[in-house]
C-alpha cells in the first residue's frame, strides 16, 4: 500500500529526526500510542491532542524541529501501517486507496514544511487517525472506523426541529459504532458527485465485512437542507442518502459552519450578507 519512492520519502524522514532533533522517533510514538490506547473518547480530535501534548515535553510547540519530528512521527507510523491493516479485515476497495493517499501525504509534508502542523491543522488531525488505523483510505474523504453518534446530538435536533422521530431514532441508533467520513482537500479534484459515490460503495463494502457497524454518518454544513436551493451543484452531496433512507440531524450554526460555508461562494457570501441564508451544521446518518 506504500509504493518504492514514496517509502523512501517517509524513510528519509524518520532518519532526519536523529540528525537535527537527537531524539527518538519510535520513543516518543511509543508513549503517543500508550496514551492512545488508555483512552475511551471517540472524539475525532482526540489522537492529535494527545500528540501536541506528549511532544510539548520534549520541544517548543511552534518549534522547527517540533515540525520536523511530527512529519516523522506520521511517516514512521505510515511505514508501520501495512502489517497493522492485515488485522482489520479491510475489503480490496478500500485497501487500493492506500497508495495515492500516501503519495499525497508525502508530497504535503514535503510542500508544506512552515505550515502548522498541529491539532489546530485539520490535515494533521486527519493524518495522524489515518496512520494510527482510525481511519482508513477513501479518495475524496477519510472514513472513521470506529466512531459514534452521541445521545446529545438527537436530543439537540429534537429540540431544534420538534420532530418526535429523534427520540425513537436515539433509541434506535444513539448506541453503536459508526463509520463517519471526513473531507480531505489534497483530494479536491475529486469532490464531485463520483467521488462521493466513490466513498459510499467503499464503505458498502467495508459494511458488508463489519456488520455491527450500524452505518455512514457525517457532519458537516453541506447537508443543511438549505443547500440544495442556494447551492444546486452541491445537491447530490446529500440528495443520494436522503433518498435512500438516511436521516438528518440538525445541530445549529457555529462559527466554523459560517467560516467554511462562506469561504468559495459569492452567492452564499450574499445572501448571508443579505440575512436570508445562515449555514447550519446536520449530520446525514445512513
Amino acid at each position: 500500500i506504500i509504493d518504492p519512492d514514496t517509502k523512501l520519502v517517509f524513510e528519509s524522514m524518520v532518519d532526519e529526526v536523529s540528525e537535527t532533533a537527537d531524539l527518538s522517533v519510535e520513543e516518543i510514538a511509543n508513549e503517543i500510542n500508550q496514551r492512545i490506547e488508555v483512552e475511551t473518547s471517540q472524539n475525532f480530535f482526540m489522537p492529535a491532542k494527545i500528540a501536541d501534548s506528549v511532544l510539548k515535553k520534549y520541544l517548543p510547540i511552534r518549534s522547527g524541529k517540533n515540525l520536523i519530528v511530527r512529519r516523522a512521527l506520521i511517516a514512521f507510523w505510515a511505514l508501520k501501517l501495512p502489517e497493522k491493516l492485515k488485522y482489520h479485515d479491510l475489503p480490496e476497495s478500500i485497501l487500493s486507496r492506500y497508495k495515492i493517499t500516501f503519495i499525497r501525504i508525502a508530497k504535503y509534508l514535503k510542500e508544506n514544511f512552515q505550515e502548522e502542523y498541529n491539532a489546530n491543522n485539520d490535515l494533521f488531525c486527519k493524518d495522524i487517525r489515518l496512520v494510527l488505523g482510525k481511519s482508513v483510505a477513501s479518495g475524496v474523504h477519510v472514513i472513521d472506523i470506529d466512531s459514534e453518534v452521541p445521545l446529545k446530538s438527537f436530543i439537540k435536533s429534537f429540540f431544534l426541529t420538534k420532530n418526535i422521530n429523534h427520540l425513537s431514532w436515539m433509541i434506535k441508533y444513539g448506541k453503536g459504532t459508526w463509520l463517519r467520513i471526513h473531507y480531505d482537500s489534497r483530494f479536491s479534484e475529486d469532490f464531485n458527485e463520483k467521488g462521493w459515490d466513490g466513498t459510499y460503495l467503499r464503505s458498502a463494502d467495508y459494511l458488508r465485512l463489519h456488520p455491527n457497524v450500524l452505518g455512514l454518518a457525517g457532519t458537516t454544513w453541506f447537508y443543511d437542507p438549505a443547500i440544495k436551493r442556494i447551492s444546486p451543484n452541491l445537491g447530490y452531496v446529500q440528495s443520494k442518502q436522503i433518498e435512500h433512507g438516511a436521516i438528518r440531524l440538525k445541530h445549529g450554526s457555529a462559527r466554523v459552519d459560517i467560516k467554511n460555508a462562506l469561504a468559495n461562494s459569492k452567492t452564499r457570501r450574499r445572501l448571508y450578507a443579505e440575512k436570508k441564508y445562515i449555514p447550519t451544521s446536520y449530520s446525514l446518518l445512513w
